[in-house]
Order: C-alpha cells, then sequence, then structure tokens
C-alpha cells in the first residue's frame, strides 16, 4: 500500500470509536501500523488464550478486538472500492480468503498462497517494519472471524464467512454461517 492510502485509511479510522485518540504524524503508514498492531494486541487473548494457559477472556475483549478489526476493514475496503468479502474453512484452517472486487487482484488460498495481480502497487517500493500491504488485510478478516466465531487460531471451525461493506454508510457486517447450521454474527458500531 502506498502513504496516500494509509493517509486516506487512517483519516476514515479516526472516525470510528475505537480509534478516535489515533495520534497522527505526518507519517500515515506508521499511524495505519499503530493501529493495526493495536488490534493484534487486542486479538492475542481472544485467539491464543489456551496456548498462552490462560482462561477464556471476558466478552469485553472479544468486543475490543471485534470492533478494531472491524473498523480497520471497513477503512480498507471503503478506500479500495471492496464491497464484499468471503472466506472458507474447513478442517480447522482457512482455504479462501477473497475479496471482491480484489484489492489490485490479489487473492488468498491455502493451496496457492497469495494470488497477486498488481504487484507495483500491492508491495510498496519503500520496506520498514512498520509498514502495512494488502495481504495484511487479507488475514487480519481471517483472525476477527476467528474471533467472532469464538475460535482459537488453527481450530476454526467449517464455516463460510461473509463481510459485507457499505462505504458510504461506514459499515461492516459479518456473517459465519457453519456447516452444521450454527451462526454468528458481529456488526460495526459506528
Amino acid at each position: 500500500m502506498n502513504d496516500d492510502i494509509a493517509k486516506r485509511m487512517v483519516e476514515r479510522l479516526r472516525l470510528m470509536p475505537p480509534f478516535a485518540r489515533l495520534p497522527l504524524t505526518n507519517r500515515p503508514m506508521e499511524d495505519l501500523w499503530q493501529a493495526l498492531d493495536q488490534t493484534l494486541h487486542a486479538m492475542r487473548l481472544p485467539l491464543y488464550f489456551r496456548r498462552l494457559g490462560k482462561s477464556q477472556p471476558k466478552e469485553a475483549a472479544y468486543e475490543i478486538a471485534i470492533q478494531s478489526s472491524l473498523a480497520i476493514l471497513e477503512a480498507f475496503a471503503a478506500i479500495v472500492g471492496t464491497r464484499q468479502a468471503v472466506l472458507s474453512s474447513k478442517n480447522g484452517r482457512f482455504t479462501t480468503i477473497s475479496f471482491q472486487p480484489r484489492p489490485y487482484g490479489v487473492n488468498w488460498t491455502a493451496e496457492h498462497a497469495l494470488t497477486l495481480g498488481d504487484v507495483d502497487e500491492m508491495f510498496h517500493k519503500v520496506h520498514n517494519a512498520m509498514h502495512i500491504e494488502v495481504s495484511d488485510m487479507l488475514h487480519l478478516a481471517a483472525k476477527v472471524t476467528l474471533a467472532i466465531a469464538r475460535c482459537q487460531a488453527g481450530y476454526m471451525v467449517d464455516a463460510v464467512t461473509t463481510f459485507t461493506f457499505d462505504q458510504y454508510a461506514g459499515t461492516v457486517s459479518v456473517l459465519v454461517r457453519e456447516t452444521s447450521g450454527r451462526e454468528y454474527r458481529a456488526d460495526l458500531i459506528t
């Protein structure tokens, strides 16, 4: 991603409750990285509490992780024009992650990893420790799906998950449908 996309995402993120106090600098990629880092830290306990030898976190920990993730995904979708994301999982793992329309032609499958479209746009030429790529957004969608379904990393239920983005209303709705028929829902609270 380039700095212009990062700047527009950060501006949009600052309008949402999880990131209303996100500090602004003259380095938008680092600001966006800060938001993603904060979100991934919030995901740590909900996704890894068994590995960490902890008890299951309270509902508030899940809600913080989910809302932060959905805010970042909404900002990304609004900037690149994505209207929907579909994730499939089987035997505890994600098998496909597809944003539609695909940002820069990027897609992910367990069999082929990332399928690249516009490589120059997706992988910005300047890389440093604080840089966000389209692939980070694809995998954030998988992590938030785990949190919504209350699954631990590596133990996802067999399901199809649909994210619906409305860039004009600034909303995201997520529906996780297990093959057994059970459903989980989450919406971005703005």
